[in-house]
């Protein structure tokens, strides 16, 4: 049996005047996968999955949160988990605010919003430092605390789709 490379795949589409889509998937900063459509329908995410999962064991995928995506990943993929990339987060929070709110709520959301980027860039920063063990440690030690909620079972033994620190 052949040894795939393996990926942590983040991917997303993006749209050109109507005309035509661009479907790009990366892993380290270094796209392995587009490909042009009409339009960004499930059925290319799909196609260019299986594509993908020939030449790369993918590890996790990193997307804009589409409820579509998140179905197809889990037929596909039932075991990998799945996580909400930081810009979309960010971007789908802060489409129901203003540019300068003047509300006292609305000021504040804006104020935890661009807090938590900061945070989320950090706890990455620190992730991307830890081993692959040492982070398996930590959510080990997490659950025992009952400080990591899973949606399904144990995702260290690969068979949550989803877990929250």
């Amino acid at each position: 049996m052949e040894c795939l490379e393996e990926v942590n795949l983040v991917f997303d589409a993006s749209h050109f005047k109507r005309e035509f889509c661009l479907f790009l998937f990366r892993s380290n900063k270094i796209n392995i996968h587009y490909d042009f459509k009409d339009s960004e329908k499930i059925i290319y995410y799909e196609e260019a999955l299986r594509k993908i999962s020939q030449k790369y064991r993918v590890l996790s995928f990193t997307i804009d949160g589409r409820k579509g995506m998140i179905q197809l990943l889990g037929n596909l993929f039932p075991s990998l988990p799945i996580q909400l990339c930081q810009f979309h987060l960010v971007k789908n929070i802060l489409k129901y605010t203003t540019k300068k709110p003047k509300t006292e709520c609305g000021i504040e959301l804006k104020k935890l919003i661009l807090e938590l980027k900061a945070h989320l860039k950090r706890i990455l920063l620190i992730i991307s430092q830890s081993s692959k063990r040492s982070m398996k440690s930590f959510c080990k030690r997490r659950m025992s605390q009952g400080n990591l909620h899973t949606q399904g079972s144990d995702p260290l033994l690969g068979q949550s789709k989803h877990f929250y620190l």
